[in-house]
């Protein structure tokens, strides 16, 4: 199984650190194979590198820069860390099972707003929503409508 997770982010902090705990958390598991796919960054390939993990990387995180990646590595699963790149992977991936993970609370998504709006639409199509805290699920403006579909940290 090929999961392919989907970060926005230039940056090294903590979500990537945890996508990473999770890729390495795997690597032992039999026909598993995770890549990890984010905008172009120096400082995320150097990481990256020294934890010998696969690195895809795209000019911007885009539906047509994604979905070129998507159709070149075929994932069997795509593993989305926040919610742009959760909308942005909703808009390409097809028939392959989505995943959300948000890490933190998104306080410009506690009310009506292009991203609670984005990430409403994004959200319908994942199979599962990975939310950080209770906080941060109960904070997002339609968490609602998310109810049987989410999965609560801590």
């Amino acid at each position: 199984m090929k999961v392919m997770h989907v970060l926005n982010s230039r940056i090294y902090s903590g979500a990537e650190k945890v996508v990473c705990q999770i890729i390495k958390g795997f690597r032992t598991v039999d026909g598993m194979e995770m890549v990890y796919c984010s905008p172009a960054s120096e400082i995320v390939e150097k990481m990256l590198k020294e934890q010998d993990v696969t690195y895809l990387q795209v000019d911007s995180l885009t539906p047509a820069n994604l979905k070129r990646v998507i159709e070149a590595e075929k994932p069997d699963l795509i593993h989305a860390h926040d919610m742009r790149a959760s909308l942005v992977s909703a808009l390409c991936c097809g028939k392959i099972p989505l995943i959300s993970h948000i890490h933190n609370n998104a306080y410009d998504a506690r009310g009506l707003s292009a991203k609670s709006v984005g990430y409403l639409y994004g959200g319908m199509k994942v199979k599962k929503i990975i939310w950080v805290s209770n906080s941060s699920y109960e904070g997002y403006v339609f968490h609602k409508l998310f109810a049987k579909k989410r999965m609560v940290l801590c």
